[in-house]
């Protein structure tokens, strides 16, 4: 598929706050050269790290949707976070929502076999991630997430796997962290913190 062809973008978000805010500079890179292509994107993920993207994602590159796991399998407001495994029902009954989208593109951030195989379900055309635990078998795009690299330079890893050249930049932002979540409580000493990406 050309990637000129990519209007319809889904971005699937890792499950852990670290693991989200390591791929920032990758996803801010990638914005960057696919948003002047007119694209749309759209954010699977969950509810309790989905600001961390947002953060990223604003203006005119806010998502279009949202497909929240925890929030489809009930357990919107948990105070822990929700296992992958356990979220194997809710993952499969959105497979319907995600295919009525006709995305072009799936970028999947985590790793696990899950979420290439629903991207693989739901009829995503191209799907780009990391290889591993039979998932390679549904992506069409992969790469190894090495265990000797930062893990913010195994997310840039996939950037790579595209045809356009996509710069690796620097960028600080402001972060809104959402302290009504009581699991985020001991975490937070004042109501605004920035992250520099450096």
């Amino acid at each position: 598929m050309e990637e000129e062809s990519f209007k319809k973008i889904l971005i699937v978000g890792n499950r852990l706050i670290g693991d989200s805010i390591d791929s920032l500079h990758a996803l801010h890179s990638f914005i960057e050269v696919y948003s002047r292509l007119e694209t749309k994107f759209y954010f699977l993920g969950y509810s309790y790290s989905a600001f961390v993207y947002e953060s990223v994602f604003t203006g005119k590159h806010s998502f279009e949707k949202r497909f929240y796991i925890d929030v489809e399998g009930g357990s919107e407001g948990q105070r822990s976070y929700p296992k992958t495994q356990g979220a194997l029902l809710p993952l499969l009954a959105m497979r319907r929502k995600l295919a009525a989208h006709k995305f072009d593109l799936a970028i999947i951030y985590p790793g696990g076999f899950i979420f290439a195989f629903l991207a693989f379900l739901s009829g995503i055309s191209c799907k780009v991630g990391f290889r591993g635990d039979w998932r390679s078998v549904f992506l069409d795009r992969h790469v190894a997430n090495s265990r000797k690299l930062a893990n913010y330079k195994n997310f840039f890893a996939l950037n790579t796997l595209f045809q356009k050249p996509i710069p690796q930049k620097t960028f600080t932002f402001p972060v809104d962290i959402p302290k009504e979540k009581s699991f985020f409580q001991q975490f937070l000493l004042e109501e605004r913190k920035y992250l520099v990406l450096a």
